[in-house]
């Protein structure tokens, strides 16, 4: 006599990928083993567990933005079964309270000469420590304001260059061209008008900005143009020398998305005249 099968749990987790991808989404896997599905974060290990049980299955000759990343689908097995459960509750959102900075952290930090605040978290003496460490300046608060337009995490003790890559980070991912591109529009913009504080346009909600956005998040080779900067390089473009006579060197300005960019901004008039690299 044959033993009965025992039934298949899915996490809480598993189950809304799985629902997801029912619905249409893909799953996309780039280079270091981490995706999305749909608006999904997805790691190695939820999506290597869907894989060995046979749930979802790399797509053969799948279009995606860069040949580094997979695409996977759904299988019939993973349908059938998201199909034989009953619909998922919705789950409530805990919310996150960071735990008290750890004894290394303030020993180690102390040690580099680093004051803490009273009642440091664990996440803020992690950034004090990567800002001291790396020579980061503190972000202001009109950037923080970015993080949080986007939904980037940070704390009060991020630093400028980390923040603009969580930042770059949190935009770089598949249902995020759009705002994605609306930053990459907006610190172009930045650059062009030379940071100044009365430039008319101050966020990347502009819809100026939302505009020429739209219009280069139909171009997937400008696109991934945009995807192959790093998230600290859209604080300036080209070389910076700051009033200390320090320079710094930022995105290129030779790329076809700062290229396209900048002819948009030209054509709307809102910076002023330049001569126009060509394509």
């Amino acid at each position: 006599m044959s033993k009965k099968k025992a039934p298949i749990k899915l996490t809480h987790f598993q189950r809304e990928i799985l629902e997801a991808m029912r619905n249409g989404a893909d799953m996309i896997i780039n280079e270091s083993n981490s995706g999305w599905v749909g608006d999904h974060p997805i790691g190695f290990e939820t999506y290597n567990i869907l894989l060995d049980k046979g749930f979802v299955v790399q797509m053969e000759n799948a279009s995606s933005k860069t040949s580094k990343e997979r695409s996977y689908r759904i299988t019939d097995e993973g349908l059938s079964l998201v199909n034989s459960l009953p619909p998922l509750k919705p789950k409530p959102l805990k919310k996150y309270t960071p735990a008290p900075a750890t004894e290394n952290q303030i020993e180690y930090g102390r040690d580099l000469g680093i004051d803490f605040p009273p009642n440091v978290n664990i996440d803020e003496a992690r950034d004090l420590i990567s800002a001291k460490l790396s020579g980061d300046r503190p972000a202001n608060d009109h950037h923080r304001l970015f993080a949080k337009m986007f939904g980037a995490f940070y704390t009060s003790y991020t630093g400028k260059r980390e923040l603009f890559d969580r930042i770059f980070n949190q935009l770089n991912r598949p249902t995020h061209e759009k705002d994605l591109c609306a930053w990459f529009v907006y610190r172009v913009y930045r650059h062009l008008v030379h940071g100044s504080d009365s430039a008319p346009i101050t966020g990347p909600d502009h819809p100026i900005i939302q505009e020429i956005a739209q219009e280069l998040v139909r171009n997937d080779a400008i696109v991934q143009s945009i995807q192959n900067y790093k998230g600290r390089n859209l604080i300036w473009f080209g070389k910076y020398t700051n009033p200390d006579g320090e320079s710094y060197f930022g995105g290129t300005e030779g790329s076809p998305a700062y290229i396209k960019t900048s002819e948009l901004l030209y054509a709307k008039g809102i910076v002023p005249n330049k001569e126009i690299k060509s394509l």
